[in-house]
Parts: structure tokens; C-alpha cells; sequence
């Protein structure tokens, strides 16, 4: 509008008083939202400052607003003030602002003043919740959007999908009763059809239970429950559209909710994009649930300016403008205008030549102009105070696994409607906190929470501050709580393992000294040779980056190939699920060759030595041994062997000594003894157990030989105390006694080409049960015995038995005596008796009317 300077009577009317009224109510109206406003002020000298300023950006968290300017004029620096909700304090100052997420439902404005000019320019625009997104951006729920559904290719009822912000499992896709089981149901695999994919698995009638769905339907972010398993296509959209995105995904397969049979059901790897529709139901892949949402986008409408001109008040007036008035003169006039002018209707009159006049109306005598009326200025309301809370609340943080659980302390007073809550990470974790008001402007919010509340989805390590707004109706948002700090992380153990080492030669024997508590799950061990022997002990840290690691371990254990001389350090670590890993004390020793033992049994002294007290686990040590010589003590009663026993490794030959017993508490071999390995016995016994099917020493190709000591008190299908099958038994002392075979040699079973040489001992005692013969000693295919020294005596059945395609047996001197079916017994077929000397006496008789073979029975031979 257009601001006339001359001046023009009609009428008795002054023209500016009638453009100053209209002007002063136009100034009364209220701009139009998202519409810029002019307010020129009387403060700074120079021309009113022209032009307009409009707002550009999405209306959507994150997003900038900017500040456009048309025709403002001049060159005088400009000034940026940007406030909300009628607020005077400046949120901004610079010619773009941040949308925040406290901006939500706000009215925002920025008022632009220039240098040199005065008044000011203002647009206004109304922030709501954020609603589009492009692929790659953060969701509602702060998942990835990974496919826009706008055009509505798939399907009208939704616009976008979301992947949840973390995996799930692993899971199985179907419950234990299930997985050989179609369920009822569709079971698409098309774009838009996961949801109902999984409503159907999870019907009563299918599979409840279901793992996977039922963890995708059940997942909860941020209080948004509407996630499902993506059917098999849909899963290929997320993997399509993962490089707009920076997911990371595991290293391994994830089910979809697309079925294939009674067994199998899709499933895809979303690292190379590979699939298959046989996954099994019962294995264990991951899980990403994701979402549908309808949001149709919104853009900010242009504004179409409005000026409002300079004024200094408002004039009380009626709206309606002047029209059509015809001044009425004064009493004391003599003489009556020749024309009478009629000002138009229009707000803006438009002038017309003044009408000639034969008499000008006076006033007593001489005229006197109308007086420009005064405007009455407004009062403005006094505003009605917003009552505030008279407590804020307060709360505290409990730390857990990758998330916060907030705690209300106190309530706000009085009790308000609800808690809207905000979040941030700190910049470190010893940066100081956020205030509360930066919490606001700058936090992640959460509306309408309940306490305990649990904020998911965070880092562990890394810092965070919360703070909880109290909200109620007809009272300011003023009641802002602490803002508490905490560190998401795993619950640590309340006590750390610790160990000791024992050194050996070549190894290290880690004994657990005190458990962790609660009970681990399992343990890994780390170790890791020092520079030096004198060099400073590895930290907990730098063992376990620079370690070897061995997972899974029991203790006590033995660390093998080791480097004698050099020291090394130790550390265990406890692992429990949910729980930060608990890592023991740093253990130091030297493995080393200890001292060797006064014996000759290898032709060298021992590469190993061991002396074993009581308790010592035996079992252990063996199986732990690498290729050498090794002698062992036995000082006392070691441990008894467990289920396995013991297997020699290759190269491995072991002397064991003293009185003390070995025993097995299971009904199996204790020693397997393998090609080119050796086992000599200088004392100990070895204790079997009654019910086996295998030996209590079975030699496999390798050598055993008996110095002292006993192999007792064993039971097996075929030979109940020893079996040599391709191997070599060399007996110089001790005794076999007490032991039964379910068939045949009860005492010693010669399988195949092997040989036995006695040179001294006794087998005794011995029985033998499906053909009650071979009570001592059975040997088949080309198999032999040399009987130098000893006794076979007292064995239920015959003492000596050779079957099945054997070599010769060959008796220089000894004695068999006392057997119950004969002392010798050679089959047809087989090889020759050799006897060149000892005794054989007192045999019970046994019937050879059959033809089958040669028997020296009770009659005897006698000494040569």
C-alpha cells in the first residue's frame, strides 16, 4: 500500500486522516502461519527496511531451514535472529538453522534487520514430526530406511521400510516340535508379504514357538512393536540397498519368513547377496526384523509476502471504510457550497480537480480546518502466568550390555501427566556432561515413558547423559531433571580367576588356584614368551592382543612345545554370557630339562623327568607328551584315569616307576600304545575294571615291556589284560593276574603277527569264558612265543593256546603247571611246539579225541 504526502480537503475531511485509519487497521492483522511480517521499529535512523525474507528446507529433524532474502536494499550488514514459540531468546544467529528434535510441533521464526535501516523482516514456519526419508537415512526409530515404497510398486498400504538397527540370534526359524513340520499358511516370498508371513508362523495353529519370528514380532525399539521377518524378496531389497546404507551385517545367513516345505525355508547372505530355499528349520542364522510405516512427505509452502507500513499507533476504529459523507456545516455559515463532493468508497481515494465554489463555508468568519483525530492506543492484555513445577524430578543410570536402564529417583511435583526423556553421547567419556537445556536442543527424545525405562541400541565404552522433561497440562516444560552420566556396558565378575604355573621340560602345567565367580561358562588361556628372562612381565592387555590363545580349556593344562630356558607369561580368562570377560593374574615361568633320572631304559638320558605326588594327574601328562624319552616317579597314588585313557603320540617313550597303583574308573583300555611308540613299566600296577570289551593294554604296533609291576584285574571280549596286534611284549618280571577275556586269552591275546617273549614274571589267575580255553595266553596269525623264564600257572582253561595259522612256540625253560584244560595247545594247521627245555606238569587232563590238535596235558614232558 501507498502512502500519499499531499493533502486534499473534500468535504470538511482531510484525506490523510482517512489513509491513516485504513493503514492502522490493516496494521491490527495477523500474518497467515509460514508467511513472512514486516515490523519496522522507531529505534534506528534511516529509510524502513524493504523487501522480504521466506523460509526454504524440510520441515524434518535434522534437516536446515534457511533464511531467503528478496529486495531487502542497500548494503548494510544484516543481522539473523531466529527464535521459538514466541520466545525472545535466539536459538540461532546465522542464516540457516538445524532442526532439533526439542523443535518438534514448535513454531519457528527469524527476524532479519539490516545496517542503516530500520524496522525489521520475519517469516514463521511450524515444525512436525519428521515425515520422508531417502534410503540410507535414519528411520523414526533410528533403524535404516532401506526401500521407498511411494510410488506404491509394492502394494498401496505402505510407504517405506525400515531395517532395525541390530541383529537378532542366532535362532532357529522353527520350534523343536516343528522342524519337520509345513506349517499352515501362505508363506510368500513376494515384497510386502512378511508380516503376514509371520502372523501365520506364529498362529496357534502353526508354530508359537517359532524363534525367529517369534524374536522379529516381539523386537521393541524405542517403544515402536511393529517389526516382523522380512520375507525372503524383501530381504533381498535390504541387501539391493544396502550400499546406500552404512549397515554392517554378520558374516553368516539370515532367515526370512518365506517357507519351503515340511523342512527347509529361505534364507539369504546379505554380505554377497547369495540364497537358498533348503535352509533347515532347525539350524541357528541371524536375525533382522524389519518394518512397513505410511508417511506421506510434506513441503513447506511458499509464502506470499505482506507488508506492513511504518505507524506509531493504532487507531480505535471501526473496519468499515468511509463512504458517501456529506459534511453538515456549522451554524454560524451564511452561504451554501455550490458543489458537494462525495469521496469515493475505496480505501485509496483518488483525487479530482477541486469544484469551483462560489462561496467558501466559514466557521465565524473565518474557517477552521478539522482537526486530525488522535488514535487511542490499545491496551494490551496482561498475560495470565503459566503456573511451573514446584520439584523437578531427579534420576539415575544403571549401566547394562549396549544400553541404559534410567531410574526415577524423585518425582516432579506436582505429579505430572507423563516424562518425555532425552539422550546424547558425550564427545568422550571424560568430557563433561551435557547440560540438561543441551540435552533438549541437541538429544535424541523418547515421549511418554514409564520408569524403569531401558534406552537400547547404545555403544559400550562410549559415555552418554539422560535427562527427563515432567510434562502437564496448563504448565510449563520448565521441570527439567539432572543430567545423569553413565557407561553402557557388561556386567564384570565379582572375582577374577587365578592361576600357577608348573614348569616342565618343554611345558608349562597351568593349575587353576581360584575360580572366577559366578561360575564361568568356559576359559581361555593366552600366552606369550618375553623378550628376556628378565624383562618385565606382559600386561593383562598385552597378552591378550599379542598372545596365543587357546579356547575352551579345563584345568590343570599343559602347554606343549615350548622353548626350554625361556620365559614366558600366563593368563586365564573367564567368559560368561553377559558378562565382561574376567582375565586372571599374569603367571611367569621357565620350562626346562630337569635333572634325569638314574635309569637305562632308553640307551640316553630322559628328555623329560616327572616326579608324581599324590593327586597327580597321570592321564594328563601322558597325553600331553611329544616325541622323546620320558621317565616318570611315582612318589604316591596319582589320579585315576578317566574315560579315553591314554594314547601315546608318536615317538613318544615313557618309563614309569614306583609301588604305587594306576587305575582306571572306567571299563576300558588304559594304555593304547600306537607304532613307534614304547611303554615301560618298572613297578607301578596297573588296576583295570571288570566289564570292558576292550584291553587294559592294547598294543597297536608299538613295544610294551614289563620290568616289575602288575597288569590286573581287567575284562575283555579278547584279551583281558594285554593284546598285541603287530606289535612287540618283552616280560622280564612282574605279574599278569587276575584277568578274563570273554572268549579266549584271558591273560594275553597275540591278534595278528606279533611277538611275546617271557623272560621271567608269572601269569596267573587268569580265565577265560566262550570256549573256557586260553586262560593265560591265545595267539593267532602269525603270531609267536618264546617262553625263556617264568610261570603260567593256575589259569582257568588251557595255559598256552595256538590257533588259526600261527608261528612256532618255543619253550627254552619255565614252567606251566596247574591249568584246568591242559598246558599246552598247538591246532592243526598252525605252527610246531619247540621244546627245549622247563616244565610242564600237573595240567588237568582235556579231551583231544577230536582230532583238532596237539595237547600236552597232565602227563606232562619232562625236563630235558
Amino acid at each position: 500500500m501507498k502512502l500519499f504526502t499531499s493533502s486534499w480537503k473534500i468535504a470538511g475531511f482531510n484525506l490523510l486522516t482517512v489513509f491513516a485509519l485504513v493503514i492502522g487497521l490493516a496494521a491490527c492483522d495477523a500474518p497467515s502461519p509460514g508467511e513472512p511480517t514486516d515490523a519496522s521499529g522507531d529505534s534506528a535512523a534511516g529509510t524502513t527496511l524493504s523487501g522480504t525474507v521466506t523460509i526454504d528446507g524440510k520441515l524434518a529433524v535434522g534437516q536446515k531451514l534457511k533464511a531467503n532474502l528478496s529486495a531487502l536494499g542497500g548494503d548494510g550488514a544484516i543481522t539473523y535472529k531466529w527464535t521459538k514459540n514466541g520466545d525472545s531468546a535466539s536459538i540461532g544467529k546465522t542464516a540457516t538453522y538445524t532442526i532439533k528434535p526439542a523443535d518438534d510441533n514448535s513454531k519457528i521464526k527469524v527476524t532479519v534487520s539490516r545496517e542503516g535501516f530500520r524496522g525489521t523482516k520475519s517469516a514463521t514456519v511450524t515444525i512436525g514430526i519428521p515425515n520422508f526419508w531417502m534410503v540410507g537415512e535414519t528411520g523414526p526409530t533410528d533403524g535404516i530406511i532401506i526401500f521407498d515404497n511411494t510410488k506404491h510398486i509394492f502394494g498401496d498400504d505402505w510407504d517405506y521400510m525400515e531395517a532395525a538397527p541390530e541383529d537378532l540370534g542366532p535362532l532357529a526359524w522353527a520350534s523343536a516340535t516343528e522342524t519337520t513340520t509345513e506349517l499352515p499358511g501362505g508363506f510368500s516370498e513376494e515384497v510386502g508379504s512378511g508380516k503376514e508371513n509371520t502372523r501365520l508362523i506364529l498362529n496357534a495353529a502353526a508354530d508359537p514357538k517359532a524363534p525367529a519370528a517369534k524374536a522379529a514380532a516381539n523386537y521393541e525399539y524405542k517403544g515402536v512393536k511393529d517389526w516382523f521377518l522380512p520375507s525372503i524378496d524383501e530381504l533381498t531389497l535390504l541387501y539391493n540397498n544396502k550400499t546406500d546404507t552404512d549397515m554392517d551385517f554378520a558374516d553368516a545367513p539370515y532367515w526370512s519368513s518365506s517357507q519351503n516345505g515340511d523342512e527347509f525355508a529361505w534364507y539369504q547372505d546379505l554380505n554377497d547377496g547369495s540364497k537358498d530355499d533348503e535352509g533347515s528349520k532347525d539350524e541357528a542364522y541371524y536375525v533382522r526384523p524389519v518394518r512397513m510405516f505410511v508417511k506421506a512427505p510434506v513441503s513447506i509452502p511458499t509464502p506470499t509476502p505482506t507488508s506492513t507500513p511504518e505507524a506509531s499507533a493504532t487507531p480505535t476504529t471501526s473496519t468499515t471504510p468511509i463512504a458517501s459523507a456529506t459534511p453538515t456545516p456549522t451554524a454560524s455559515s451564511t452561504s451554501t457550497p455550490e458543489a458537494s463532493a462525495t469521496p469515493t468508497t475505496s480505501a485509496t481515494p483518488t483525487p479530482t480537480t477541486t469544484p469551483a465554489a462560489t462561496a467558501t463555508p466559514t466557521v465565524s468568519a473565518t474557517p477552521t480546518p478539522t482537526p486530525t483525530p488522535t488514535p487511542t492506543p490499545t491496551p494490551t492484555p496482561t498475560p495470565t502466568p503459566t503456573p511451573s513445577f514446584t520439584a523437578a524430578p531427579v534420576v539415575s543410570l544403571t549401566p547394562g550390555d549396549k544400553q541404559l536402564t534410567v531410574n526415577l529417583t524423585a518425582a516432579a511435583s506436582p505429579a505430572p501427566d507423563s516424562y518425555d526423556l532425552y539422550y546424547r553421547a558425550k564427545a568422550t567419556v571424560g568430557a563433561a556432561n551435557w547440560t540438561a537445556a543441551e540435552l533438549v536442543a541437541g538429544g535424541t527424545r523418547v515421549t511418554g515413558v514409564s520408569f524403569p525405562y531401558t534406552i537400547s541400541g547404545l555403544t559400550n565404552g562410549a559415555a552418554y547423559n539422560v535427562t527427563v522433561s515432567a510434562k502437564k497440562t496448563g504448565y510449563a516444560d520448565t521441570a527439567l531433571s539432572n543430567a545423569a552420566e553413565a557407561t553402557p556396558t557388561l556386567p564384570s565378575f565379582t572375582a577374577a580367576p587365578a592361576i600357577s604355573l608348573t614348569a616342565r621340560s618343554a611345558s608349562l602345567t597351568v593349575t587353576m588356584t581360584a575360580a572366577a565367580s559366578p561360575a564361568p561358562d568356559s576359559y581361555d588361556l593366552y600366552y606369550r614368551a618375553k623378550a628376556t628372562t628378565s624383562a618385565a612381565n606382559w600386561t593383562q592387555a598385552e597378552l591378550l592382543s599379542g598372545g596365543t590363545r587357546v579356547t575352551g580349556v579345563s584345568f590343570p593344562y599343559t602347554i606343549s612345545g615350548l622353548t626350554n630356558g625361556a620365559a614366558y607369561n600366563v593368563a586365564a580368562m573367564a567368559k560368561k554370557t553377559g558378562y565382561a570377560d574376567g582375565v586372571s593374574n599374569v603367571a611367569e615361568a621357565t620350562p626346562a630339562l630337569p635333572d634325569p633320572l638314574d635309569i637305562t631304559d632308553f640307551g640316553a638320558a630322559a628328555d623329560g623327568t616327572q616326579t608324581a605326588s599324590a593327586g597327580f594327574d597321570l592321564q594328563t601328562y601322558l597325553n600331553g607328551l611329544t616325541a622323546g624319552n620320558y621317565a616318570v616317579n611315582l612318589t604316591d597314588d596319582p589320579a585315576a584315569f578317566t574315560s579315553g585313557g591314554v594314547t601315546l603320540q608318536t615317538g613318544v617313550h615313557v618309563s614309569l616307576r614306583g609301588k604305587w597303583t594306576i587305575a582306571v574308573d572306567f571299563a576300558g583300555t588304559m594304555f593304547n600304545v600306537p607304532a613307534n611308540t614304547e611303554v615301560i613299566i618298572r613297578g607301578p600296577a596297573l588296576q583295570g575294571k571288570k566289564g570292558g570289551n576292550s584291553s587294559l593294554v592294547n598294543v597297536n604296533g608299538g613295544k610294551l615291556v614289563l620290568h616289575e609291576g602288575m597288569i590286573k584285574d581287567h575284562s575283555s571280549r579278547y584279551g583281558g589284560g594285554v593284546s598285541i596286534n603287530k606289535g612287540t611284549f618283552i616280560m622280564n618280571g612282574g605279574s599278569i593276574k587276575g584277568n578274563n577275556s570273554g572268549e579266549m586269552g584271558g591273560g594275553v591275546y597275540l591278534i595278528s603277527n606279533s611277538t611275546f617273549t617271557m623272560n621271567g614274571g608269572t601269569i596267573s589267575g587268569n580265565t577265560a569264558g566262550k570256549y573256557g580255553d586260553s586262560g593265560a595266553l591265545f595267539a593267532a596269525t602269525g603270531s609267536t612265543f618264546t617262553m625263556n623264564d617264568g610261570e603260567i600257572i593256575d589259569n582257568s582253561g588251557i595255559g598256552v593256546k595256538f590257533d588259526l595259522n600261527t608261528g612256532d612256540c618255543t619253550i627254552n625253560n619255565g614252567l606251566i603247571a596247574r591249568n584246568s584244560k591242559g598246558g599246552i595247545s598247538i591246532h592243526q594247521y598252525c605252527g610246531t611246539i619247540i621244546y627245549n627245555g622247563g616244565n610242564i606238569k600237573d595240567n588237568t587232563s582235556y579231551n583231544v579225541s577230536d582230532g583238532y590238535g596237539h595237547f600236552i596235558n597232565k602227563s606232562g614232558l619232562p625236563n630235558p
